[in-house]
């Protein structure tokens, strides 16, 4: 802008300089009218230096005229590379504004998903303690059923001591060898307590089943409980990943248009 500005000065400077040289010209033509002339040698030498400024002048002046022609295609070239820049720059602060928009999106949304995974997690640990109560009981519960095997099977041997010793007296009335009444009064006695016996051990043996069955239902609700929870934490996992490739993905593509 500045050379254009010093180009057009000088070509003003020159137009301004040709038009004193005709000035002057003019002016001693008419002073050598009212004077009566000069001698022809002078005015031709005079005519001729005359002649070659103005000629050093106009072509100065044609010389100014290229110069400030190529400065005026330079700048419109110029003011044509600055629109295009502007429009880029434009450009360039949109898809600027896009990607913080989209950001702030992801962002939020990646804020949800680190508050559902923070929550599976949370319910992760509360199924672990669940699980962990689950396996103590579980445990107890193993603990009462050796101590009723034990007990049923110190009920057998006894329930066995009494079959034997109710056979013995059995034999013994009937071989006569002692008071028949006393022995069948024993045998009476020993019939209700192995009856009862039975009894008992029918009972622990109940006791026993549904102990198991508490056992099995126990463990199936652990192992339900362990893959529920295995399951919804790779599923938050699985999500999460899915996230956080489809934001790197639009950061990348965010980046490649603003290039």
């Amino acid at each position: 802008r500045e050379s254009l500005e010093e180009e057009q000065e000088s070509k003003s400077d020159v137009q301004r300089q040709l038009v004193k040289v005709q000035n002057e010209l003019q002016q001693l033509k008419a002073n050598s009218q009212g004077t009566g002339g000069v001698r022809t040698e002078e005015m031709e030498e005079l005519k001729r230096k005359m002649n070659a400024r103005i000629q050093e002048l106009e072509e100065e002046s044609e010389s100014n005229k290229s110069k400030c022609s190529q400065l005026e295609k330079m700048k419109s070239r110029l003011q044509g590379e600055i629109e295009d820049l502007v429009i880029d720059v434009e450009r360039a602060n949109g898809l600027a504004s896009q990607l913080e928009k989209k950001q702030k999106n992801v962002d939020k949304l990646i804020g949800e998903w680190q508050k559902k995974y923070s929550e599976s997690q949370q319910e992760l640990e509360v199924s672990l303690r669940e699980s962990r109560t689950v396996s103590a009981e579980v445990f107890k519960l193993k603990s009462q059923l050796e101590n009723s095997q034990d007990q049923i099977e110190g009920l057998r041997r006894e329930n066995k001591n009494l079959s034997d010793e109710i056979h013995d007296l059995t034999e013994q009335l009937g071989e006569g060898g002692r008071n028949v009444h006393e022995i069948e009064k024993a045998r009476k006695r020993i019939e209700i307590e192995r009856d009862e016996l039975q009894h008992a051990l029918e009972e622990a043996e109940s006791a026993l089943e549904q102990e198991e069955a508490k056992s099995q239902r126990a463990q199936l609700e652990i192992s339900q409980a362990r893959q529920e929870a295995e399951r919804r934490l790779a599923e938050k996992e699985e999500e999460f990943d899915g996230t956080r490739k489809n934001h790197q993905r639009t950061l990348e593509s965010m980046q490649a248009s603003l290039e």
